[in-house]
């Protein structure tokens, strides 16, 4: 034990030199006049007082040292997933229960010797006390989480060793043998189950898209596996909450290879639906878990419908074309003015309603034979909220543009000059924050120099005050404020302008400039995507935190709530009702979390699609609602390789330092761990400091000095 101080020792016995120097000077003549013993009393009373409070200010430490010798801790992490069941199967209908708690049994025993930490793990991980709590029915296997986990939860504890109990399904998170090879104890890794392929006809995978349109074509790709069979037909089935929407009968490949099939089905109604492929039963199968798969598909009323006018054929116009052909999820209609000195255009009339358009793009619009009634048909509709996208050209009437189009562009031209100059594309500082610069090396501003140069019109422009300047000129390498993309988005009404020409050269480049022409690719795409994008104003927000949910997963809602101003409040009810498929419907209270968050977990929920509605109450009224739906499907990604991966636990072991231990080994596990140099026994230095002017005693210590001298001050009848 060591007593140190913050100040030197010396100011400290300087403080109890004056401490009693002031004592006996308060008390060396009284009124009345005290016996001599009593003004000792007295003043020894204040000289204590004096040096308990110079002694604290002076910050007095105890440092203590001692040493203690630990047992190293085993970290136990046992598999969940539903997969570990296979490992103990007989027949494809029998229970596996049995034999995992077993095996549970066989472990508890081997670890009883031993300090040991127990912990569950599948997607994600658990710690327990007991080896009875532990269960296989998680739906994947995370081993690098496991492992993470295991670390930062002991790292303040000795920690030996970390014996795994898995099949080594890892088909979740990074690669494990990474975190193997900088995990600071050895690994010994038990593989649960056989490496070799067993008989199996399963589903291997389902590609399809996420969202389709209603009366589109919407294809399904089904990789079958065969593992063990012989030639066989085999029916796949594609259905919706029980109704036939495509099927094929195939012959069954040869063992150990893989078939594709291909199905399809057009969408009739729109929202979030549940859809299900099942493959033929054979007996003797391995499990039938993996001959059934459900995936879900948003169904979205209709396509974005694009209209694209220009005013004339050009190189930008193609390349434009082009990019805006690159989305399936649009639908794009070209018209082109001619540039004969007759009118029209050459795809045919212009449309005389603009209804079901979402944007409008113009590419040197109007020109100077564009008839008027058309530019106000098309004012009218960006006016009314319809994006507009507006791209220069050299065929543009500026005077056109200037006396028609302002009030709907980000930008707006007030000098008129009919020349063109070459200069380069330089983004400004507000790109770099802004959505439509997400692409590759966005703040590699250099990149965009080693382009073709575009041709600037000699037009000044003068951006809207609320408009973004993304980007400006650069003319023989002198930056110039002119802009050459400008956004806005005032209220609902979203507008972008693109004050150059030339882009198309960007989309034909040689081939040591594609990586940076692939910039302006991403760019386009991000700016169409905002343009389009709707607006979210809705003041409350409600939906699930995963978007992909199946059976074991546990489904947690997570909103946020706005007031009128768009700023989160947390004092509001926001109640949640869950409908289920059969149509019951359930209540939940969400949980605030402050700053405008709400989340709530309602548990596991079978297979099926659910809708739900959410509504905020403060007080007495409705702040608002929000509804949606979501899926849980019965994902088997534990079944499609049904076997165990030695070679996965093997190179855990070997890259940590450790090694593998086979269900015989069990009972010399203990044996085992001894020849680990990280498992013995280690003596710890504990150190620890007590701060004793943090210490209350030293407190009330003074108020009960300071106490008695008052009272017999009192007592003694002094003034």
């Amino acid at each position: 034990m060591n007593l140190t101080f913050t100040y030197s020792i010396l100011l400290l016995v300087a403080s109890a030199l004056f401490a009693a120097v002031a004592s006996f000077w308060v008390y060396r003549d009284t009124v009345p006049e005290l016996s001599s013993t009593r003004r000792g009393f007295l003043g020894g009373l204040r000289f204590l007082i004096l040096f308990i409070v110079f002694f604290l200010l002076a910050e007095p430490l105890i440092q203590r040292v001692s040493e203690r010798t630990e047992k190293p801790i085993l970290a136990v992490l046992v598999d969940e997933s539903e997969s570990m069941t296979l490992a103990f199967s007989d027949s494809t209908d029998s229970d596996a229960g049995g034999g995992f708690t077993e095996l549970l049994s066989r472990i508890e025993s081997a670890t009883s010797g031993e300090r040991s930490q127990i912990f569950g793990f599948g997607q994600d991980v658990r710690s327990t006390s007991s080896f009875d709590s532990l269960k296989s029915n998680r739906s994947r296997t995370d081993l690098s989480n496991a492992l993470d986990h295991v670390r930062i939860a002991l790292e303040n504890e000795p920690l030996g060793a970390v014996l795994i109990v898995s099949d080594g399904r890892h088909n979740g998170g990074r690669n494990p043998e990474h975190v193997a090879d900088l995990f600071p104890v050895p690994i010994i890794t038990m593989t649960v189950g056989d490496s070799t392929a067993q008989k199996d006809v399963r589903i291997q995978q389902v590609i399809t898209n996420d969202l389709s349109y209603i009366g589109r074509e919407v294809p399904v790709r089904v990789r079958v596996r065969n593992e063990g069979f012989g030639v066989a037909p085999l029916q796949i089935s594609l259905s919706r909450g029980g109704t036939l929407l495509d099927s094929e009968r195939i012959t069954l490949p040869p063992s150990g290879s893989e078939l594709p099939v291909d199905l399809s089905f057009v969408p009739d109604s729109v929202g979030l639906f549940q859809y299900r492929i099942d493959i033929t039963r054979f007996d003797g199968e391995l499990t039938y878990r993996n001959n059934r798969e459900s995936f879900s598909l948003q169904i979205l009323e209709r396509e974005k419908n694009i209209l694209l006018v220009a005013g004339a054929p050009s190189p930008d116009v193609s390349a434009t074309r082009r990019l805006l052909s690159d989305d399936p999820n649009t639908k794009l209609v070209v018209l082109t003015q001619k540039n004969n000195g007759t009118a029209g255009y050459y795809e045919g009339a212009f449309p005389s309603d603009l209804e079901d358009v979402d944007l409008i793009v113009l590419i040197g619009y109007p020109s100077s034979n564009t008839p008027q009634s058309e530019i106000d048909l098309l004012v009218a509709k960006a006016e009314q909220g319809t994006p507009l996208f507006f791209i220069s050209d050299r065929v543009g009437d500026l005077v056109s543009i200037q006396r028609n189009l302002s009030s709907v562009l980000p930008a707006r031209p007030t000098v008129i000059r009919p020349g063109f100059v070459e200069g380069g594309f330089e983004p400004t500082e507000q790109a770099t924050r802004h959505s439509v610069f997400e692409i590759s090396d966005r703040r590699n501003v250099q990149r965009w120099n080693s382009l073709p140069p575009l041709a600037l019109n000699q037009t000044r422009w003068e951006a809207s005050p609320t408009a973004s300047i993304l980007a400006t000129t650069q003319i023989r390498g002198i930056s110039i404020d002119d802009p050459i993309l400008v956004v806005d988005k005032n209220g609902t009404q979203r507008s972008a302008a693109l004050l150059a020409t030339g882009f198309w050269r960007w989309n034909n480049v040689p081939e040591d400039l594609e990586d940076d022409a692939v910039r302006w690719t991403e760019l386009f795409a991000n700016l169409i995507q905002w343009l389009v994008t709707a607006e979210d104003d809705r003041l409350v927000r409600v939906a699930p935190v995963e978007s992909l949910l199946d059976e074991s997963d546990p489904v947690v809602f997570g909103g946020q709530v706005y007031n009128e101003n768009l700023q989160p409040i947390s004092d509001v009810s926001v109640l949640l009702d869950i409908r289920f498929p059969n149509g019951e419907q359930f209540p939940y209270t969400m949980q605030s979390l402050g700053n405008g968050q709400y989340r709530v977990d309602i548990g596991t929920l079978p297979d099926g699609t659910y809708s739900y509605e959410a509504r905020a109450t403060r007080d007495t009224g409705e702040l608002g609602r929000d509804r949606g739906s979501f899926s849980v499907g019965a994902l088997s990604i534990e079944f499609r390789n049904p076997y165990a991966d030695v070679r996965l636990m093997r190179q855990l072991a070997s890259r940590s330092g450790g090694f593998t231990l086979t269900m015989d080994q069990l009972d010399r596990l203990p044996e085992l761990l001894s020849t680990l140099s990280s498992f013995q026994p280690a003596t710890r230095t504990i150190e620890s400091e007590t701060r004793l002017w943090r210490y209350l005693p030293f407190l009330f210590a003074i108020l009960v000095f300071m106490s008695l001298e008052w009272f017999f001050r009192k007592r003694f009848g002094l003034v």
